[in-house]
C-alpha cells in the first residue's frame, strides 16, 4: 500500500512534460560522451595511453577550440594594439596567434614536461593521437602532444609570464622572439610594464579530524584572478 502511494505521488512531484535531452552522443570502444543541458559527460577507461586516446578522440572539437582560444589571448596584451594592430580576419592576426602558440609550446616543454610522471606523459600522448585521428590540425599542422601539454599548462604558464617577482620575465622573452617575425614589436619594452602587473596567488586548505569542530572534512578555496589576460580567458566553449 505504501509503495502504491509513493508511485501515485511521483507524477505530482515531477515537472510536467519534462524531457531530458541527450545530445552529441559519441562512442569509441568502451568509452563514450554525451551532453545533457550543456554539460559534457565523458567516460574513459584502460591504461594511461588508452584513456588519453579515448579522451582526445571524443573531445577533439573542444580541444581544438580551447587551443585556438588560448593562442588568441596574445592579441589582448597591452602592448599589441599599439605595436602590431591587426584585423581579426587578417592573415597577420593568425600569424601572430600561431607564433605566440609556438612559443607557449616551447616554454611548456622546457618548464613542465620534465616533471610529468610517465603515466601522465602517456596519457598526454594518447590525447594528442586521439585528436589527430579525428583530423585536428593546429595552424595547418597535425596536433601533437606539445599542444596538449601547453593547453593543459596555459593557466600556470600565463601566470608565470606576468609575475613581476620572477628575475626573468618570460613574457619579455616571448615578445623578443616574436619581434624576429614581426619587427614592429621591437623597442616596445616600455609598453610591457603594464603587462607585469602584480598577480595575487590562489589559496586553499583542507582540514579534518581535530582541526575541525565535528571531525568532518572542511575544504576551502579562494581564486584570485589578475592580469590583463584573465578577463579574455575562456576555458571552454
Amino acid at each position: 500500500m505504501k509503495i502504491w502511494a509513493l508511485l501515485l505521488l511521483i507524477p505530482l512531484l515531477s515537472p510536467v512534460n519534462y524531457v531530458l535531452e541527450v545530445e552529441n552522443n559519441s562512442v569509441y570502444g568502451d568509452a563514450c560522451r554525451y551532453n545533457i543541458q550543456g554539460w559534457i559527460y565523458v567516460h574513459i577507461e584502460g591504461e594511461p595511453y588508452d584513456r588519453g586516446y579515448q579522451h582526445g578522440y571524443l573531445l577533439y572539437a573542444e580541444i581544438a577550440d580551447m587551443i585556438y582560444r588560448w593562442s588568441n589571448v596574445i592579441h589582448n596584451a597591452p602592448f599589441i594594439p599599439h605595436a602590431l594592430s591587426a584585423d581579426v580576419n587578417s592573415s597577420r592576426y593568425e600569424n601572430l596567434s600561431a607564433a605566440f602558440w609556438n612559443q607557449c609550446r616551447r616554454l611548456a616543454m622546457n618548464i613542465f614536461w620534465g616533471s610529468y610522471p610517465e603515466e601522465y606523459k602517456q596519457e598526454v600522448r594518447g590525447i594528442a593521437d586521439g585528436a589527430k585521428a579525428r583530423g585536428v590540425e593546429i595552424y595547418g599542422r597535425p596536433i601533437t602532444y606539445e599542444d596538449i601539454l601547453a593547453m593543459n599548462e596555459m593557466y600556470e604558464l600565463m601566470s608565470i609570464m606576468v609575475n613581476p617577482q620572477k628575475s626573468v620575465h618570460l613574457l619579455r622573452d616571448v615578445v623578443n622572439a616574436l619581434s624576429n617575425i614581426f619587427p614592429s614589436l621591437s623597442g616596445s619594452e616600455e609598453e610591457l610594464a603594464p603587462a607585469f602587473s602584480f598577480s595575487h596567488h590562489c589559496n586553499g586548505f583542507a582540514a579534518v579530524g581535530d582541526a575541525t569542530k565535528d571531525g568532518n572534512i572542511v575544504i576551502s578555496d579562494t581564486v584570485w584572478c589578475g592580469g590583463w589576460w584573465y578577463t579574455y580567458y575562456i576555458a571552454q566553449r
